[in-house]
């Protein structure tokens, strides 16, 4: 599961990520310390046919998913499985040839206690570097959407949440998730449980409830009883 998330990236950043970024056009992309759904947000996807020389490209979508065929328009799901995305009706199409990577500094999950309030953590890479978490998007009219791909939690994150984001390495698994050349059999190979030891927490203020909060503060460790 994914619900909110860090995402503050300069086109530095970003470039120095994903190379094929050099020379294209950033949006003007809000620094979110809280991201939440329903917020437009920065994917990374491959760019139009007819742009050989920029492979990629990163726009705004909002977080919701809302298919191409919705007759509602009304924000859809967040988060996508990724052990049924590939067939399910709403992410077929997105899965096949509209895949995005979520680029995150972290992102927040909340964990069960009993007979307590539920935890907030704030959870990254353990090795500093961005998330690159798997998505996919879809377009509305004039209306760009994305979800998160989620996945079976590992052992070491069993006791947060029973879900996780989908986690791309950078380099080639990443460009392979954004390549409209990789079939969908291999893209599935690509969403695997999050390795052991990739990922570390700590647990942050309740001001993350809301979703009107931002602020570095918001991913400062707290004691874990306030």
């Amino acid at each position: 599961m994914c619900g909110r998330f860090v995402a503050r990236f300069s086109p530095e950043l970003m470039r120095k990520l994903f190379p094929e970024l050099e020379g294209v056009p950033f949006p003007t992309l809000k620094e979110r310390w809280n991201a939440a759904p329903s917020q437009p947000l920065a994917i990374v996807r491959a760019a139009p046919p007819g742009h050989a020389s920029k492979p990629l490209e990163i726009a705004e979508a909002t977080w919701g998913l809302v298919p191409s065929w919705s007759e509602s328009g009304k924000p859809g799901p967040i988060n996508a499985r990724s052990e049924t995305a590939a067939t399910n009706g709403m992410f077929r199409g997105p899965f096949k040839s509209r895949r995005c990577i979520v680029p995150a500094n972290g992102f927040y999950e909340w964990q069960e206690r009993m007979l307590q309030p539920k935890r907030p953590l704030y959870i990254t890479r353990a090795d500093e570097q961005p998330l690159l978490m798997a998505g996919l998007w879809d377009r509305r009219g004039d209306t760009e959407s994305f979800a998160i791909l989620t996945v079976a939690a590992g052992d070491t994150m069993k006791p947060i949440h029973d879900r996780t984001p989908a986690i791309l390495e950078p380099g080639e698994e990443a460009h392979a998730w954004l390549d409209p050349a990789t079939d969908s059999q291999r893209a599935q190979s690509l969403l695997h449980q999050v390795a052991d030891g990739l990922l570390r927490w700590h647990t942050v203020s309740t001001r993350v409830n809301s979703p009107k909060n931002e602020g570095p503060d918001l991913i400062e460790p707290v004691d874990d009883e306030q």
